[in-house]
Order: C-alpha cells, then structure tokens, then sequence
C-alpha cells in the first residue's frame, strides 16, 4: 500500500491492484482522510449487508496467508 496526500495505492504481488483518490466524508473537507496518520489492519472479516452475505447455515473454509508485509517511510518530497 502506497499513501500519499490525495492517493492510496494497493499491490498484491508486487502489482497495482487498487486507486483511491475520490473520498468524500461529513466530518471533514478534502484531502481527509489522506491527510491523517493511518494503521494497517490485516484480517478476514465476513458479513455485513454486502450481497450474498453469510448466514448461520454457511460453511465455508476460511485461511488468509500472509507471506510478508514491508512496512518503509516514504522519503519526504519537496
């Protein structure tokens, strides 16, 4: 994941594989939330109201494998 003022950028395997750059929140003006100190989550999360969301009678296998995560600070831009 790449973060920078106004763009999260997501890899998986070394590729790009998501953009954000259009967020519109309430509680702040832009360039929020890309403005702020952020942290990185690793999990596997199931449900909400997303369609075909899991009920009681589901089963399913569940695995996340994680190989490695690099974490690095970004050299500051002029």
């Amino acid at each position: 994941m790449e973060w920078e003022r106004g763009e999260i950028r997501w890899y998986l395997d070394g590729k790009l594989w998501q953009t954000q750059n259009k967020w519109s929140t309430p509680a702040a003006p832009f360039p929020a939330p890309f403005d702020e100190k952020f942290h990185l989550i690793l999990n596997l999360a199931v449900g909400g109201k997303f369609v075909g969301a899991p009920n009681v009678a589901t089963q399913f296998p569940a695995r996340m494998e994680v190989d490695w995560v690099r974490v690095y600070q970004l050299a500051k831009q002029p």
